[in-house]
């Protein structure tokens, strides 16, 4: 098929492009200023050929090096697009890479949202793109002789030219939406931590798979990308109930938790695969939101000061022997340990717990020499414990996290054999730019000793109502006689044996606050085993509190 003569856009001229008649315009080769009747591209600091009619190719010519790209009809032939400028950032980008923003046109256009169906490429050819609401971004990449490359080439130097377009990347979203970024790449290269996540790739729905999707995600947090999770369910083939179930109640502590599989596979939603899935997908989940503010709290130290977010358990145990070839079960942060089922047809699973204090999702006190441990897990469940000397930020889940961040804070507080524990809290508004740079963040410490947990504000930049309902104090020595909330005395609640005690329950947290949310004020404790849970609304994680007992 014949293609039409090359045209370009020059940044500089848009302004007055946009201000005469057609749908696109372009500079030849000689500079002069051309009409075309199909859309208008442009590139800071590059030069870029518009695109041609139905059915034909997509030029772009990079330092006069030009490739042509067939597109889909659907692409071709939709609405005109007006230009959006991207600003300076552009004239950053490495020559092998040709970024291009384009915006829908008139709201009188029809099918808005069909403007960039899947492309039909070139078996060798990728091309990236995401709707930011009236916009669309595509990334196309090409080696420095103004070929195309593979995107998902092994070559050290490909992967490192697709890697840089993903500071470009993140630049123009944070242009577009003057908010964070959030840009998801399965290639990678050194230092890609710092502009996006990860995915492990096109894995298989196999028992084997499920199992390397841990080890991978620990590596690439010591590779420096904490931003990284595996396709849950599996991507290639068709998975099963029981794996997928499993898989979810693991996938929920991912990092980057997605279910994502190939359109030729079956649908492997939970909704689709029963109640088996929905179980064990909603049961995980809820564990997964509940301990968000934890995780936001890693992933800010990950972004300041370089730490892992998910870890394996020779980082905080080094001197430990026994945790050296771990790759089954792992650790987020330094507290929270993940204990999954990862083969087929397994009821139980015998799991390592170092030396110390643990309490698990149950509420219950592991007091461990540095053993194994056996643990029963329904094909809907997946262990968890939390690690004493520790104090984390929770928060009552909800169905998103729009709707959870608004809700009030638990936290749970589990003693070491020194009847202590520490910890924090990095809390702002979750969206807008350079938050921690610019000092609009909360940031809160907690230090629980001599049977007292006080906080310290330590800077607060962000104004929002952070009310702590509840807090969980495990493995204390003896049960409390008596318990004060900022010098105000709290009542005991007595409850029966079988209610329990658990905080690590969302179910049990909206019970309880339920119970007392007609009052104006109020401050409980409960009783259990091994501890006791204190249920208040006179506490503000803005001011400094603390929790004495007796």
């Amino acid at each position: 098929m014949a293609e039409s003569p090359s045209l370009r856009i020059n940044i500089n001229l848009i302004e007055e492009l946009k201000k005469k008649q057609g749908n696109a315009f372009g500079l030849n080769r000689k500079g002069k200023c051309n009409y075309s009747t199909n859309r208008t591209l442009s590139v800071n600091g590059l030069t870029c050929n518009l695109y041609q009619r139905v059915g034909s190719y997509i030029n772009l010519g990079i330092h006069e090096k030009l490739k042509s790209y067939h597109l889909a009809q659907r692409v071709v032939s939709s609405p005109p697009i007006q230009i959006d400028r991207l600003g300076r950032s552009f004239t950053e980008a490495p020559k092998f890479v040709l970024r291009i923003l384009v915006s829908e046109g008139s709201k009188s256009q029809t099918n808005s949202r069909a403007l960039f169906p899947s492309p039909v490429l070139s078996p060798h050819t990728r091309v990236i793109y995401r709707r930011l609401e009236e916009s669309y971004f595509i990334f196309m990449a090409f080696n420095s002789n103004g070929y195309q490359i593979r995107l998902n080439s092994n070559s050290a130097i490909y992967l490192r030219q697709f890697s840089s377009g993903f500071h470009i990347d993140g630049s123009a979203l944070k242009k577009i939406r003057q908010k964070r970024p959030f840009v998801i790449s399965r290639a990678t290269f050194l230092g890609q931590g710092v502009h996006s996540g990860h995915w492990s790739g096109d894995i298989s729905s196999t028992w084997d798979d499920m199992r390397y999707s841990i080890p991978s995600i620990l590596n690439f947090n010591l590779y420096g990308v904490p931003m990284v999770g595996s396709d849950i369910c599996g991507f290639n083939f068709n998975t099963t109930v029981p794996l997928c179930a499993r898989w979810q109640a693991l996938g929920a502590f991912y990092p980057f938790s997605r279910n994502h599989n190939d359109a030729s596979a079956v649908d492997q939603d939970p909704a689709i695969l029963g109640p088996t899935v929905i179980e064990a997908a909603t049961k995980s989940l809820q564990q997964r939101y509940l301990i968000l503010p934890y995780l936001y709290t890693l992933f800010v130290r990950s972004h300041i000061y370089g730490d892992t977010v998910a870890r394996p358990l020779f980082f905080e145990y080094p001197q430990d022997k026994n945790t050296y070839s771990i790759d089954e079960q792992f650790l987020l942060g330094p507290a929270f340990m993940v204990i999954p089922v990862l083969y087929e047809g397994a009821v139980n699973v015998t799991a390592y717990f170092p030396k110390g204090k643990w309490c698990d999702d149950r509420g219950q006190l592991i007091k461990s020499a540095g053993e194994k441990i056996s643990l029963q897990l329904p094909l809907t469940d997946i262990a968890i414990a939390y690690r004493g000397g520790y104090i984390l930020p929770l928060q009552i889940p909800a169905n998103n996290t729009a709707v959870s961040r608004k809700n009030s804070f638990v936290m749970a507080c589990t003693l070491d054999e020194n009847l202590q524990a520490n910890g924090e809290l990095y809390w702002d508004d979750g969206d807008s730019l350079d938050s921690y740079t610019n000092g609009k963040y909360n940031l809160i410490q907690f230090s629980l000793k001599n049977n007292t947990l006080s906080s310290t504000v330590v800077n607060r930049g962000y104004n929002h109502s952070m009310i702590l309902n509840m807090i969980s104090i495990m493995g204390t020595d003896k049960s409390p006689k008596t318990v004060s909330v900022n010098g105000r005395n709290c009542s005991e609640k007595l409850v029966t044996k079988n209610q329990g005690v658990n905080l690590f329950s969302p179910t049990k947290i909206s019970e309880v606050l339920e119970e007392n949310k007609l009052k104006d004020e109020f401050c409980n404790y409960i009783v259990g085993d091994v501890g006791f849970v204190v249920v208040t609304n006179i506490i503000s994680l803005l001011s400094p509190f603390n929790i004495v007992w007796n």
